[in-house]
């Protein structure tokens, strides 16, 4: 994420060099040599720091929003900006130069990376992925549920690639096909439509030759370089990421989009002030699902503060009856029957933290909680409960084996790989 932040400045750095450019008559040379110099240094800075990142989603995505910045330069400014723009983009291929010399091992490893690693783990989550998309192709699973259904699609997907990596991740780590598995065929056709009359916009200003601002043209050059991005990583799902985008939308559309619209008109006032009822209806109900949350958000606090097993059970119990807040509750309240379990011994006790642990893994499967029945099953020799859990790991890369000395009960043998259960972090 971070080499996508260098190229947005490196992208700004461009946007700073055209407009000192346009502005040079207007403005003493001393203040423009000043920009200039301060720019530059900041550009070469940037420049060096993306390369040392050997982020290849970071430079396609400014090549692509360089190559967008090129086009409108080319064919909405004039020329003299058109070479500023391509001197930009000489002036950071040169700077791999340095680079190499100073810091080689860098490109060593971004070569190493376009040539050898390829997808990397990509490959395995966007098959995950697909399968998802396959078991709800028309209305998806959810915004904001592909988490909680990745897997069960993962392992639905060894049944039709059996030699892919086993993998956990909260993302699809391509924004278009996360949309595609949570919203399904409808929510990708309203997005691709969307994409496709916002790209025809574009191409009628260039054709009607409408005189785009330098503003608008950084701000199209913005958004192209954030969606290449968005087909590797999960900008979309960062606020500082999506603030900028608005921004870039706003600056763009002004100028690009029609004023007006038939379709737009609305004659009946009736309609307006159902819309706006509407409106006020959603925002009280809002603010009473956030008042009942902040409540909610307190028991979870209090039950944290305190170290009374009976007094913390009581807040998470009654922080569950809080929508906001009830999955968290759910599973605090179930690791907190485990740690109680495993100082009682209780086979009672280990049963009914089991099941509660179950309830909330059947809610929002996660890979740590996954490893935790895992091992909970383990201890008291359930096989039929570890054969239920053991389904969602790669098939053949573990067993179920008798305990030794005993005759019935059976025990998990673990692999190396399932140290990978305990991250809840996105793969790279």
């Amino acid at each position: 994420m971070l080499a996508l932040w260098v190229a947005c400045g490196l992208l700004g750095g461009i946007y700073v060099f055209l407009k000192v450019l346009d502005l040079r008559s207007e403005i003493s040379k001393r203040l423009y040599r000043s920009i200039f110099a301060l720019n530059l240094v900041l550009f070469l800075v940037n420049s060096w720091g993306l390369w040392s990142s050997t982020s290849r989603s970071g430079l396609l995505a400014l090549a692509s929003g360089s190559l967008a910045l090129l086009f409108l330069t080319k064919r909405s400014f004039n020329r003299r900006s058109f070479m500023c723009v391509a001197l930009c983009c000489l002036m950071f291929l040169c700077m791999s130069v340095p680079v190499y010399y100073i810091n080689k091992e860098r490109l060593e490893l971004l070569s190493h990376k376009v040539s050898e690693v390829g997808l990397a783990g990509r490959k395995s989550i966007w098959a995950t992925s697909l399968t998802m998309f396959s078991q709800k192709p028309l209305s998806g699973v959810g915004l904001g549920h592909f988490k909680w259904n990745y897997l069960e699609a993962q392992r639905l997907m060894f049944d039709r690639f059996p030699d892919m990596e086993w993998k956990y991740t909260l993302w699809a780590h391509n924004e278009v096909l996360q949309w595609l598995c949570e919203t399904g065929i409808v929510g990708g056709a309203f997005l691709i439509g969307m994409a496709a009359w916002w790209l025809h916009n574009i191409h009628r200003a260039v054709k009607d030759d409408r005189g785009i601002s330098l503003e608008a043209i950084w701000a199209v050059g913005m958004l192209f370089l954030f969606w290449m991005d968005a087909q590797w990583t999960r900008p979309l799902h960062r606020i500082e990421d999506a603030l900028w985008m608005s921004l870039a939308f706003a600056l763009a559309n002004k100028e690009l989009l029609p004023r007006s619209a038939p379709w737009a008109n609305v004659n009946r006032l009736g309609l307006f002030r159902l819309f706006g009822l509407g409106m006020a209806v959603v925002a009280i109900f809002g603010l009473l699902f956030l008042a009942d949350g902040l409540a909610g958000d307190r028991a979870l606090a209090l039950a944290t503060e305190t170290s009374d097993f009976e007094l913390k059970k009581e807040h998470l119990e009654k922080a569950l009856r809080s929508p906001m807040v009830s999955d968290l509750a759910e599973r605090q309240l179930a690791y907190l029957l485990i740690e109680a379990a495993e100082i009682t011994k209780s086979e009672d006790d280990v049963e009914k933290a089991i099941a509660t642990m179950r309830n909330y893994f059947y809610k929002e499967p996660q890979a740590r909680d996954l490893k935790k029945l895992l091992e909970l099953y383990a201890r008291i020799d359930d096989t039929e409960g570890l054969k239920e859990m053991a389904r969602y790991l790669k098939p053949g890369l573990y067993r179920i084996e008798p305990r030794e000395h005993t005759s019935d009960s059976t025990l998990y043998v673990p692999l190396d790989y399932m140290s990978l259960l305990s991250s809840v972090e996105p793969a790279p």
